[in-house]
């Protein structure tokens, strides 16, 4: 055995012995020293330096320690003279700093995986931790830590109480990768510092970058702290100034969460943070050339502790000024000012651009929310925000001062100018609000505009919500069939031949439509309660309305309910007529208990069953009066067993139930809300409990359990609820209005409910009165362009507007006005004015200041009913047009209509019938528009603008005479298809498909189905096709055409279509029967035989312009016409054979089915292929058949051949035709 260790102790010596000279030498080298003594590894240094208070090491090159554990103050530093600074990597522990103050000055630290200090009892999930006092100072020194392999507890840097971390002469500490926070503090007495001072610190995938009450003092440096899985900091303060550079983003979190923040001329950013951007609960003060930009952060986080604002102000003092700060693109309130007692200032000397933040999580403010107070200058950009709830761009509950909105704004919603505040749910917190809107029906348009005339500002103490907004833009009107317009009418005469070769035609604007009947059903719901007071007034409203339709044909049909807890109902009287059994209803006294659900069942039975069909929803009016009290439901009085405790078990229903589950009277603070909370108890709650007011319970409810159970009071208000909007879904004009009685001080969330249900608004029986009166109020405008277009044959036609004073008649009722010509003065008014006609001139405002001797009788200025004449369109530059204004109210009851005449200025003479015509724009028909456009712009009774509407678009028609020897239509009608019996149209080419030869064997015959086709073959298909009654009823054999002659073989076919309004020519009065058409030609020519519209978007992206798109839409929408793979329609290419016989086919309604073909039909050469998508359509165009049509299981058609046929001899068919219906001869035929 001492051999066998002496031969291993020989090896060793001779390894060892082959080493470099200078490996040996470096093991020994000298690393660091202390004083003037120096040592081979840093760890000897330290424990050398242990005892001397201090104690200065200097590094002379790099190398490791195994951890500080230190109870002295020292200094570790680069020696000076290297030409690098050393590096000190730790290997085993980090730092363990026992009060004292640990200096790092021009050197380099690493600490990779460290994952504890040399202190392992206690401190073994930190890098580094120091007791009280205890502080780390980077001087000119770089520390990286690292955590990738520690342990899931372990934080980077750890101070208990009242420590330093101190960066300075361009020091970087960079920590990264670490599963708990970067820098944390843990509670103690104050004064927990961190200076950073032209430095650079970096915080990186952490879970925080500071996290404690530090005094953050960031000077002239820079500091990322981004990707934290949890608040980027948290509670510490902040004051950053001198240029530095500060960010704070991607954090899982809150970004920059502090509690006082000074931000002093220097750059902060916190975007797309998970939370909030910057939170701040203390004092905040941006100032001094200062850039800050908080974007793109989620907001995601509402509690007892902060809300979802992207720049979070919690504390009683917040400024900005000379600084810039972006908000943008958050998903919270811009900025969310918490503190009641809070104030935010934005100085003039600020840029503050405040845009696209969306309020989602707390609905409120988009832009910002006050709670506090808040002085933003006027010079602030705040707009195209966003909120789920109320308030896009402004939510306060505190005190507001803000100024006007900007120039050039735009609001992204629609990308039209915004041009002042507009409310934007003002009221939300008691249910009674209405959002801005201007772009759907019905509109909401209610403008702020209280601005002081020196300062430019307003100040706001109470509830606001709103929008940097615009009013009613005149584009996108509503379309006449939208059903949610005003009644309106357009009507135009037919086309009448005058003695110059001119058509005319009288057209009138009819407001309401002329169509209309002015029958009204008027029901009134009275709680018991109502006050005589209010009975008067309604009855004052009656009386007015009806001396209002004395000899008119209006009719207005009134019900009554009265109701306490049950409904007392009169049925619909008539107002002219039965105006005292009326009157003996309303004033009819009733006692006991209040049932307003019972109350509006009845009065919405009595709306709903009444069937006449001249009541359409829109004349049914519902008022509801009452003081909102109510503690019975349903049409028999039911009720809650309720238990509660009031000095004994009681169950009792009544007003007091409410007090008893609530605490109090006193209101929800949100109805909408409570509903939603009550609904769902009422939901839960048992019906066993429920019993017909009156009796005895059998079932009561636990006291215990109430505060969380219905009660009566809960449900009748829920189920009233219903009811009310249950009317309004009807369509019927539906209003509120509180009673009035003495019952309401008592009990205050009856008459705060009913406010709910009115919407927030006061209603009046003379709002009432005007709302069932007026259709429109002073102010309304009709702009009517007049009309020009290509007609039903392609042809361009165009209208004027005939601008002669006695072609125009405006009627009141039945009374006609007198037209006054303002033309001969246009010097006021617009520049581009053509004439001006007034109707019924204002009778003259007579004041103290007029010369009393002399004054008119009327204003020679001012008239009811205006009509400006454009020659040249409103710009001087467009199409001839004009407005119509509507100076006073437009009554229901007594219509107001203008009527114009417009003449046909390039009549065409060729014979046949151009246009159709739809007295008033109900059938849809698409030519020969007497106008372009009509469209009303409203003001409606409550003088609030409203959104644009179209009116009908009429079309006429009239008809050339000459070359028809009979069977013109002369009327509008279309031509009709045989859609029933299935003759084959096409036939074989006479050529055999093998030799060239002519043959007249049909087997070798081909059909060219990947062939062109003609537009005269095109129109002898069609031409064949037709109905015999419709081939008789359009018959011509003459055109207007200047390559169809009479001998032509399809003379006959293009002669008969062009009359019936199928095909048009070119506009050179061609027809070009030989060129091939194009799939926009033969989808057009499909469409015209079917009254088929189409208003959505086009149906194929090549299409968008193109003359033919709306038949191209039609066609396809209909199923006619397909596009190709990739989408496209490709409009001009020329039809090949195979797709001209599918497309009639589909127009004709047949579906072909190759496993349903007869065993003897004509197969041609050329389409024996099975395989070929046209195979079964060719079949079908060339073989006549009989047939069964049925059905798939995926109900598609199909077609069950029964029968061959034979060919059919068209030319013999189309000379009987000829004969039958021509007295010229026969002509010539295919």
């Amino acid at each position: 055995m001492s051999k066998k260790i002496l031969a291993m102790f020989m090896a060793v010596a001779m390894a060892f012995s082959l080493l470099p000279v200078t490996v040996l030498a470096e093991e020994n080298k000298p690393v660091a020293k202390v004083g003037d003594v120096t040592y081979t590894s840093l760890d000897a240094a330290v424990e050398a330096a242990k005892n001397t208070d201090d104690a200065i090491i200097d590094v002379l090159a790099d190398c490791t320690t195994a951890g500080l554990n230190l109870s002295k103050d020292l200094t570790i530093q680069g020696a000076e003279g290297l030409e690098s600074k050393p590096t000190i990597t730790f290997n085993k522990e980090g730092i363990a700093l026992w009060g004292k103050a640990l200096t790092f000055k021009n050197c380099n630290v690493v600490m990779n995986g460290i994952g504890s200090t040399p202190y392992t009892a206690e401190w073994n999930w930190q890098t580094i931790c120091a007791s009280k006092n205890a502080s780390l100072t980077l001087d000119g020194a770089t520390m990286t830590m690292d955590g990738t392999g520690t342990a899931g507890n372990v934080h980077a840097i750890y101070f208990c109480s009242n420590n330093k971390l101190n960066l300075s002469n361009g020091s970087e500490l960079k920590i990264e990768n670490y599963n708990q926070d970067a820098l944390e503090w843990d509670g103690g007495d104050g004064g927990y510092n961190v200076n950073i001072e032209h430095s650079t610190y970096t915080s990186n995938n952490n879970r925080s970058g500071f996290t404690g009450t530090f005094c953050a003092r960031i000077d002239n440096s820079t500091v990322n702290v981004i990707n934290s899985r949890g608040n980027g900091s948290n509670g510490s303060h902040f004051d950053i100034k001198n240029r530095s550079n500060v960010k704070f983003n991607d954090n899982g979190s809150h970004g920059l969460s502090a509690g006082n923040l000074t931000i002093d001329n220097s750059t902060v950013t916190a975007n797309g943070n998970g939370a909030n951007g910057i939170h701040t609960i203390g004092t905040l003060n941006i100032c001094n050339k200062s850039n800050v930009e908080i974007k793109n952060n989620k907001c995601s986080i509402s509690s007892q502790w902060t809300k979802p604002g992207a720049f979070y102000m919690g504390g009683t003092e917040s400024k900005i000024e000379d600084s810039t700060l972006v908000i943008q693109d958050n998903f919270g309130s811009g900025i969310y000012q918490k503190n009641k007692n809070g104030t935010l200032t934005i100085a003039d000397n600020a840029t503050v651009n405040i845009m696209k933040n969306k309020a989602e999580k707390l609905g409120f403010g988009g832009g910002i929310y006050v709670n506090g107070t808040a002085n933003i200058s006027k010079n602030v950009e705040l707009y195209n925000n966003h909120a789920e709830k109320a308030g896009d761009d402004i939510y306060s509950t505190g005190k507001i001062t803000f100024g006007d909105v900007g120039e050039g704004w735009v609001l992204d919603d629609c990308d039209h100018d915004i041009n002042g505040w507009y409310d934007d749910g003002s009221g939300y917190s008691d249910g009674t609000y209405s959002r801005w809107a201007a772009h759907t029906y019905p509109s909401y348009i209610s403008q702020f505009s209280e601005f002081d005339k020196e300062t430019g500002l307003a100040t706001l103490d109470y509830e606001v919500a709103l929008k940097a907004a615009h009013d009613v833009i005149q584009e996108n009107p509503i379309q006449p069939d939208s059903g949610r317009a005003h009644s309106k009418s357009k009507e135009a005469t037919k086309l009448v031949k005058q003695s110059d070769g001119t058509y005319t035609s009288d057209v009138t604007l009819t407001l309401p439509s002329v169509e209309e009947a002015p029958v009204y059903d008027v029901v009134f719901v009275l709680d018991k309660s109502t006050s005589a007071e209010l009975e008067q007034n309604a009855l004052d409203m009656l009386k007015q309305l009806q001396d209002q339709i004395e000899g008119t044909q209006t009719t207005i049909k009134v019900g009554v309910v009265i109701f306490n807890k049950e409904a007392h109902v009169t049925e619909l009287k008539n107002l002219t007529t039965e105006y005292a059994q009326i009157e003996e209803a309303i004033k009819e006294k009733i006692e006991s208990g209040t049932n307003t659900h019972a109350g509006l069942l009845a009065g919405k039975e009595l709306l709903d069953n009444d069937n006449d069909k001249d009541v359409t929803a829109d004349h049914k009016y519902l008022i509801f009066v009452s003081d909102g009290i109510t503690y019975t439901y349903n049409k028999t009085p039911t009720a809650i067993a309720w238990g509660f405790f009031a000095d004994a078990e009681k169950h009792f229903a009544g007003p007091d139930n409410y007090a008893s589950k609530y605490g109090s009277n006193v209101p929800p603070a949100n109805w909408s809300e409570w509903l939603t909370s009550v609904g769902q108890q009422i939901q839960d709650l048992d019906s066993k409990y429920e019993y017909p007011y009156g009796t005895e319970p059998t079932e009561i409810t636990v006291s215990s359990v109430s505060k969380t159970t219905a009660n009566s009071v809960d449900k009748a208000l829920y189920l009233t609820n219903e009811a009310y909007q249950s009317a309004k879904t009807a369509g019927y004009h539906c209003y509120a209005m509180e009673a009035e009685g003495t019952a309401g001080k008592n009990f205050p969330w009856g008459p705060s409910f009913m406010s709910y249900l009115a919407g927030g608004k006061e209603v009046s029986f003379e709002d009432i009165h005007n709302d069932i009166y007026y259709l429109l109020s002073e102010g309304s405008t009709v702009e009517d362009v007049i009309g020009y277009g290509k007609d039903n044959r392609g042809n361009a036609y165009n209208f004027d507007f005939v601008n002669d004073m006695s072609k125009l008649t405006l009627k009141v009722g039945t009374e006609t006005l007198e037209a006054t010509d303002l033309s001969l003065d246009l010097s006021y008014g617009d520049a581009n004015e053509t004439a001006r006609y007034g109707f019924a001139p204002k009778r003259v405002q007579i004041t103290t200041d007029m010369d009393q001797s002399n004054i008119p009788e009327q204003d020679p200025y001012s008239y009811d009913y205006v009509l400006h004449y454009y020659q040249n369109g409103k710009d001087g530059n467009s199409d001839e047009c004009f407005v119509w204004d509507i100076n006073v109210p437009v009554s229901k009851f007594a219509p107001v209509s203008l009527t114009y005449q417009v003449k046909l200025t390039n009549a065409q003479t060729a014979s046949g019938t151009y246009g159709t015509y739809d007295k008033n724009g109900s059938q849809k028909k698409d030519s020969l528009y007497t106008n372009k456009s009509a469209t009303l712009y409203p003001v409606d009774s409550d003088g609030v603008r409203g959104i644009p509407e179209n009116f009908q678009k009429p079309t006429v028609s009239y008809t050339v005479s000459g070359g028809n020897s009979g069977g013109n239509n002369g009327g509008n009608s279309k031509p009709s298809l045989n859609t029933k019996d299935h003759y084959g149209y096409i036939i074989g080419y006479p050529v055999d498909y093998y030799t060239g030869q002519p043959t007249t064997d049909q087997t070798k015959k081909p059909v060219r189905p990947e062939g062109k086709i003609t537009r005269a073959e095109v129109a002898t298909i069609y031409f064949r096709m037709l109905t015999d009654e419709s081939r008789t009823k359009f018959w011509s054999q003459s055109n207007a055409y200047s390559d169809v002659k009479a001998g032509d073989w399809f003379n006959n076919a293009v002669s008969t279509l062009s009359n019936a309004g199928i095909i048009a020519g070119y506009e050179d009065g061609s027809f070009r029967p030989n060129g091939y058409i194009t799939r926009a030609e033969f989808a057009t020519i499909a469409a015209r035989f079917f009254d088929v519209t189409y208003n959505g978007k086009d149906l194929f992206p090549d299409i968008s312009g193109h003359w033919a798109k709306d038949y191209i839409n039609q066609a396809a929408n209909k199923g006619f016409v397909n596009g190709y793979e990739d989408g496209t329609f490709k409009p001009d290419r020329n039809i090949t054979r195979a797709e001209a016989v599918t497309l009639v086919n589909r127009t004709l309604d047949r579906h072909p089915d190759k496993n349903h073909f007869t065993k003897d039909m004509l197969v041609w050469p050329d389409n024996m292929d099975q395989t070929k998508w046209y195979y079964a359509d060719m079949q079908e165009a060339t073989n006549s058949h009989t047939y069964q049509m049925k059905e798939n299981s995926d109900k598609t058609k199909y077609e069950n051949w029964t029968k061959t046929l034979p060919i059919r001899n068209w030319e013999a068919l189309e000379k009987a035709w000829s004969n039958a219906n021509s007295s010229q001869g026969n002509g010539n035929v295919v």
